[in-house]
């Protein structure tokens, strides 16, 4: 599961995504996890420095008991990065 912890504002300014996605705001981002399947994978990702954004909704993500959550290293910039150099390299 990919989550887009970027902030509203963030989206609109930048709407690029991940294809399949989900957008959540890390105050939302415990309830929702909530109805996910146990030991369903997470992948969280923003577009800030050093990842702060994902990182910090990993974190909640364990304290939630839900071991399987990453932050993307790199964020949404390092996914676009590598999704272009597939399209030139393929």
């Amino acid at each position: 599961l990919l989550v887009d912890v970027r902030g509203s504002g963030m989206r609109q300014v930048d709407p690029r995504r991940i294809p399949g996605a989900i957008s959540l705001s890390l105050d939302t981002l415990a309830a929702q996890a909530a109805s996910w399947p146990p030991g369903q994978p997470v992948v969280t990702y923003c577009s800030c420095p050093d990842e702060a954004t994902a990182a910090e909704a990993a974190r909640r993500l364990h304290a939630q008991g839900r071991l399987r959550a990453w932050p993307l290293e790199g964020g949404l910039e390092a996914w676009m990065a590598a999704e272009e150099a597939s399209r030139l390299n393929p």
